[in-house]
Parts: C-alpha cells; structure tokens; sequence
C-alpha cells in the first residue's frame, strides 16, 4: 500500500475567518497540476465557507439580505454571502490560469449542500415544500480548456450523475455501469432518499414518472443492491464497472 501525503504550501485566510480561503486551495490546486506530467485526479474538498457564519468574520460586508426569516438567520446569510463572493472571485481567477494551460484539464465544481442557516416564515408552514426544493439545489459546472463533446439534460441533476456526464463530455468510452448512470441521469435528472425531481427543479412523485423512468430506476436499485448488500454478481464481470 503506498500513502501520499501533500505538503500544504498555500494556508493563507481572509480576515478573520478560522477556514483556509479558497484562493489559497485553488493555488495549491494549480501546483499540484502542474507537478505532474501525466494524467491525474484531483480531489479538492474547500473549507473556506464552512460554518459557522458569524458577523463580523469578514472586515467589509456588500451584501444585505431582506427576507422573511429570523434576524439569526439574517446575519448568518449576509456573512455566508460575503464569503460566497470571495469564492467567486477565486474561482475565476483559477479558471482563468486553466484555460490558458497547454495540458488538458477537466473541472467538475459544486457546492455539497447548502448551510442550515435559514429558519423563519419563508421557509416554514405553507412555504416548507417550494423553500425544501430551493435548498436542497447548489450551483455546478464542467469546464474543459479544450473542445468537448458537450452533455445534454443538466439544468439539474444528482451529485453521483458527475461521472458519467463528464465521460459523456469528453466523448469517452464507457463500461455498462456508466452506461445505465448515464440512462439514469437522462430519465431521472435528480433523485436522493425516494425524492425526484424533473428538469424544471421541482419535486415529482414516483408514479408520476415514465415508465422507462421507472424501470431504469429499479434496475440501478437492484445493482446497488448487489454491490452493497447483495452476492455482488455483477462484480464478478470484470468488464461491468470497468472502463474499456
């Protein structure tokens, strides 16, 4: 077994935030890139706005927020926002330094969830359902710095659906695993704990699906089934989960 640790170079914060700023992250993103002359994964994690949001974490604050929801949360969304920002700003920055690579580069980037930070009347009673739908969706994207294929159907979609579509962006060739996610992510565009939801963003129920909908949802059920719980037969394809 071979462990590899990176030696963090790049720690830099903003102001008075406990968390390593973004910037900082996609610095140590772009050494790491360029440290190696072959093909690579990256996986970057960013901690910068992570909880909690306290007032005052950032010296300026150009962000003002006017809902109806609790002061609490106001003052916890404005500081979150300010921080939001700053990521954007570093963001850029980063895809900028991409796009003028030679080396071929990939980018899948998204927000894991949204902070628990709303509470109120705007979210609350008769508004729980439409606000549920609004924060359980964060904004992503896939960007290459060079011509792809492109994909299809991803006004929303599910996190675990990234693979396939950044194979099918890329025109890549797939194993059957990544061909019945990408069946999956064209019928069902986002789905988590028994909930759907259609292209517009909203919740659908499950009978209202299609019938294609629904029966490649039970086959992708009965292979994870298998995998996780099951006599794992279709492991004992080698060919099934692997990538031609």
């Amino acid at each position: 077994m071979i462990s590899y640790y990176l030696h963090i170079q790049y720690t830099k914060k903003i102001d008075k935030s406990r968390y390593v700023s973004d910037q900082s992250a996609y610095d140590q993103t772009l050494k790491q890139i360029q440290s190696v002359k072959g093909g690579q994964f990256i996986q970057l994690s960013t901690m910068q706005n992570h909880m909690p949001y306290t007032k005052g974490t950032y010296a300026q604050n150009n962000y003002t927020v006017s809902a109806n929801l609790s002061q609490n949360s106001i003052n916890q969304i404005e500081s979150y926002t300010q921080g939001i920002h700053y990521s954007d700003q570093a963001l850029k920055n980063f895809v900028a330094k991409i796009s003028k690579m030679k080396q071929h580069v990939t980018i899948v980037s998204y927000g894991d969830h949204l902070p628990g930070i709303y509470s109120g009347a705007a979210v609350s009673g008769k508004n729980t359902a439409s606000a549920d739908a609004k924060l359980h969706q964060t904004d992503y994207f896939i960007y290459s710095n060079f011509k792809t294929h492109g994909v299809s159907n991803t006004k929303v979609v599910s996190p675990n659906m990234f693979t396939p579509m950044l194979l099918e962006q890329l025109n890549e060739k797939v194993s059957p695993y990544y061909a019945l996610l990408t069946e999956v992510q064209k019928s069902v565009p986002a789905a988590e704990r028994n909930k759907f939801m259609g292209a517009n963003g909203r919740y659908i129920s499950k009978n209202k699906l299609s019938k294609r909908a629904k029966k490649t949802l039970s086959d992708y059920k009965m292979i994870q089934y298998d995998i996780t719980a099951g006599k794992q037969y279709t492991l004992k394809h080698k060919k099934f989960a692997t990538l031609p």
